[in-house]
């Protein structure tokens, strides 16, 4: 008995299923129907290919999981009389023609070194390295003369780009080929992305990541207004945290009827103990007359590792200072397309404007530029050079907007994140300073440093000409 998939190509898609390449290659904008169409094109070739060996690759095994097999399983009931058996734990399919299909993590080279392979999808591979395909799979495709599709969104102009010139079966989808998607949709989107991301990520076009971060940051965004501290305005304060190199502290106003953001001060310095820093931002706040309790602090995940000195991490110690202190680790790239997108909208919409009086901030938004590629250097991401002079305030600005707002919401993808909770935390001992004879918090075994409580040893450093004040 004949029995149909519930898959009916759309008009942008007809001529690659009738393509019969053997590599062929798709640069398409986020939910374009590449993946669903490749999807299709796996399950024909099982179906159809008396032995062999077919695979999907993802980015990442989690990837793998969550799109590639969760497409095909959604096709499973229909399958099931041509599989013989499915194997959940090991993402692999054994079909009844002799056929094996396979979901794998590109993350996992090791898993991927094999031959006698008839056929390969490589889902979103602009973000996996260029050994993927040319080291492991091209070589195992062919003793079989096997076929492969390349599909991705783009990722700037890295070795996907140049492939995709030379290739002679491309195709190029973008969003608005998508006949599901309403154009008042994507529109919506725009209004809510930078330039570069929209054309990127809708329009799969491939924008260079060279030169500024922030490459729309200008003048416009540059402001010497105050911004009255009303109702609907609430502060949160963005920290890098440093010692010999600066600690950048940045201090945001969002106003939720407009969902513009405003910075109107900050503080930039180097070799400055916590305890000398919680003390500046009370006094700053204070200035502005601005209730402790009523303020959020967005830090950098590693400000949850102990001092050396004081054996207490820096969030601890402002979270016993009485601050309300939240953060998370996110992925790099999502967060500068957040900022990106307040900087200025794909509809020419600014929505980020920092005082004339943060002049560290100014001067590191303009300044902040992207890592030079090596010639030899094959990983995918583009991402800031940490060059220790503009990229701790981006970084503290990052850190606001990332813990602040939902990525969902203001950009075209949401990364993994993980929250900081109390019971990450490392076991809090009482120690007696050797010195003074109080108590204080550590982190650290009773036979291990620090042996001062923190004012000993701010102290004591002071003694010893150490730029307490920055």
């Amino acid at each position: 008995m004949e029995r149909l998939i519930d898959y009916k190509p759309q008009s942008h898609q007809r001529k690659f299923h009738n393509d019969i390449s053997r590599t062929r290659v798709i640069k398409g904008g986020r939910r374009s129907g590449k993946t669903e169409c490749c999807i299709q094109e796996l399950i024909k070739h099982a179906v159809t290919t008396t032995g062999g060996t077919s695979w999907y690759v993802a980015p990442t095994y989690r990837d793998a999981n969550e799109v590639g097999w969760a497409k095909f399983m959604a096709h499973r009931d229909v399958l099931q009389p041509a599989i013989e058996q499915i194997n959940k734990s090991e993402m692999k399919v054994t079909w009844r023609n002799g056929h094996t299909t396979y979901f794998k993590g590109a993350e996992n080279e090791k898993s991927l070194r094999g031959r006698g392979l008839t056929f390969v999808i490589l889902d979103e591979c602009a973000f996996m390295k260029q050994d993927i395909y040319y080291q492991l799979i091209r070589p195992a495709l062919m003793d079989t003369r096997g076929h492969c599709v390349l599909i991705t969104t783009p990722n700037g102009r890295n070795w996907f780009y140049d492939m995709f010139q030379s290739s002679e079966a491309r195709y190029s989808w973008t969003t608005y080929d998508n006949e599901i998607i309403d154009d008042d949709e994507i529109e919506l989107a725009k209004a809510t992305m930078s330039t570069n991301d929209f054309n990127q990520e809708i329009m799969a076009e491939f924008v260079t990541q060279a030169g500024m971060v922030y490459h729309d940051f200008s003048d416009d965004n540059i402001t010497n207004k105050t911004v009255p501290l009303i109702s609907i305005i609430d502060i949160g304060i963005g920290i890098d945290f440093g010692f010999a190199n600066a600690t950048a502290i940045v201090f945001m106003a969002y106003n939720s009827s407009t969902e513009q953001v405003y910075q109107f001060d900050e503080i930039y310095k180097e070799r400055t103990p916590i305890e000398t820093l919680s003390k500046d931002i009370e006094d700053k706040l204070i200035r502005y007359n601005i209730r402790k309790d009523s303020v959020k602090l967005y830090t950098d995940p590693a400000g949850n590792a102990a001092e050396l000195s004081s054996g207490i991490s820096p969030v601890d110690y402002l979270r016993k200072k009485g601050f309300r202190v939240y953060n998370k680790g996110t992925e790099i790239a999502p967060g500068l397309a957040l900022v990106r997108r307040f900087v200025k909208s794909a509809d020419d919409r600014r929505s980020l404007f920092i005082h004339t009086r943060c002049t560290e901030t100014i001067r590191s938004m303009l300044g902040y530029t992207y890592a030079p590629n090596k010639a030899n250097d094959k990983v995918i991401k583009e991402e800031p050079l940490k060059d220790g002079i503009h990229d701790h305030a981006c970084d503290a600005v990052r850190y606001y907007f990332v813990n602040r707002f939902d990525h969902g919401k203001y950009v075209a993808f949401k990364p993994h994140t993980h929250s900081y909770k109390p019971q990450q935390r490392a076991t809090t001992i009482m120690k007696r300073c050797i010195k003074c004879r109080t108590t204080f918090l550590s982190h650290t075994p009773k036979n291990k440093p620090p042996y001062l409580c923190p004012g000993c040893t701010t102290t004591d450093a002071f003694v010893k000409g150490d730029n307490i004040d920055g």
